[in-house]
């Protein structure tokens, strides 16, 4: 553990320094955050300062990404009372309100930082930028999304995801969860949402059954203006299981942007055709568990997750990697030394596949299949003594 929890929300520099005590190279900046507090590290998380000058008060839920510009690397994340989106770049000495003026597509009125057009507070849930085009962002609340083309000076307001045919005011998605923005719309009007709901609710919060035809993933290529539902729950042909999504991500290194991943309640799901067909991802591997985040390197072709009790996952995309994970290197308790620790661990998770809570998949080093075997305790034993 380097800070303690709940731990909520992170996001590291793209550039680096080297540091001399862990020998390597760490991010020049590293940002985490607890409830109500986000902290930052230079030196790659040995320690950590509290990092909290200009922000509003924060919520328990705060959530940061890092943007790298032609103007270089800067941070978004919210504050929770007033609500408001706020900017750090790097280098600087205070976080910066980027609110600006909210104007909503069901009205004429607008207002100046995030309140609802009678007053009311907004509470975000989470935020994004889009990764070709600068002072491109959105942000979901509960029930809404928010747009920003020209860095936070104005933002614009998507209706509220509901069933195709309703009329606008009626029964709609909300506990929104994640935005994404489509990579190949440099206008930043086409992106996509999801929730965790499993009803729908009404301008006065009531309660109605969640409609058979309706998913959990929405798109938009209006800026929030009309929605359609992707993945309708038919999972026989293609669709996506009747429960909630955490989160949608779009893989960086396919340059149509086709490719789309969303963690849902019970598993990965993977889309190659913008989200018209959808299939498990990682069966057979990835335990059959709740996924609350998804993290794509671009040109590495590793995907990592986070689960709701079964820790974290890493596997490769690539077509000829199905099912083989990422390689480890034999150093299951990370000491920079192969010794007999390491083989213990080796031992006890011998015979585990990756859907085992047994399986360490530091002492999986060779082959192509998810399994602790021989040919791995052949490998440790060839690296005993030494190095990772």
């Amino acid at each position: 553990m380097i800070l303690g929890g709940d731990g909520i929300g992170l996001a590291v520099s793209s550039s680096t320094h080297p540091d001399s005590s862990l020998q390597t190279d760490v991010p020049d900046v590293f940002l985490a955050s607890v409830p109500g507090a986000v902290f930052r590290s230079t030196d790659g998380g040995q320690t950590f300062n509290r990092f909290t000058t200009g922000l509003a008060r924060l919520p328990f839920l705060v959530r940061m990404i890092g943007v790298g510009s032609p103007q270089g690397q800067y941070f978004l994340t919210f504050s929770g009372s007033p609500a408001g989106v706020y900017r750090w770049p790097v280098g600087d000495f205070t976080w910066s309100s980027v609110s600006g003026t909210l104007f909503w597509l069901d009205s004429s009125q607008s207002t100046t930082g995030f309140t609802t057009v009678d007053g009311a507070a907004i509470a975000l849930r989470n935020l994004a930028a889009h990764p070709r085009q600068s002072n491109v962002w959105a942000a979901v609340s509960n029930k809404f999304t928010y747009l920003t083309t020209d860095g936070g000076l104005n933002w614009l307001v998507g209706v509220q995801p509901r069933p195709a045919g309703t009329p606008t005011g009626s029964p709609g998605a909300y506990l929104l969860t994640s935005v994404e923005f489509d990579p190949t719309d440099p206008s930043g009007n086409s992106y996509y949402a999801t929730t965790i709901a499993a009803a729908l609710v009404d301008a006065q919060n009531n309660f109605h059954p969640y409609p058979r035809d309706f998913g959990h993933v929405f798109r938009t290529a209006n800026a929030g203006r009309t929605w359609q539902s992707l993945g309708a729950q038919d999972v026989a042909n293609g669709g996506l299981p009747n429960v909630g999504a955490n989160v949608i991500k779009v893989d960086p290194d396919d340059p149509t942007g086709a490719t789309l991943y969303v963690g849902t309640e019970i598993g990965l799901y993977r889309s190659t055709d913008s989200g018209q067909t959808w299939s498990r991802f990682g069966a057979g591997t990835l335990p059959l568990v709740e996924v609350t985040d998804i993290c794509l390197a671009p040109g590495s072709q590793r995907l990592a997750v986070s689960t709701y009790g079964r820790g974290f996952w890493e596997i490769n995309t690539g077509g000829a990697a199905t099912p083989a994970g990422v390689r480890g290197l034999g150093d299951t308790n990370f000491d920079g030394r192969i010794d007999g620790e390491d083989l213990i661990d080796l031992d006890d998770g011998f015979g585990a596949t990756q859907s085992s809570p047994m399986y360490r998949w530091q002492a999986d080093l060779v082959d192509g299949v998810n399994k602790i075997d021989g040919h791995d305790l052949a490998a440790l034993l060839a690296k005993f003594g030494g190095a990772p």
